[in-house]
């Protein structure tokens, strides 16, 4: 699923984002029957804005993430493992 979006980023025009290959690799996982949600972060940054977001895919139940960066904390809402 991974190699297939970034395939298919480069016949884009405009640079890819974390945020589409993680939809569009979630859907991609959802249409095979297997279970997905897309993860996002934000960390500090030197940015002018002063943050940094990340976008990746987790699937369900193993927790295999696609498209991970470390460098992200994975944030978890009340009530998840």
């Amino acid at each position: 699923i991974e190699r297939a979006v970034r395939r298919a980023r480069r016949g884009l025009r405009w640079k890819g984002s974390c945020l589409p290959e993680a939809l569009a690799a979630c859907r991609m996982l959802c249409d095979r029957g297997i279970a997905a949600r897309v993860r996002f972060s934000v960390r500090k940054s030197r940015d002018p804005a002063g943050i940094r977001a990340h976008a990746w895919v987790e699937i369900e139940p193993s927790g295999e993430k696609i498209n991970r960066d470390p460098r992200y904390l994975d944030f978890r809402t009340p009530g998840e493992s």
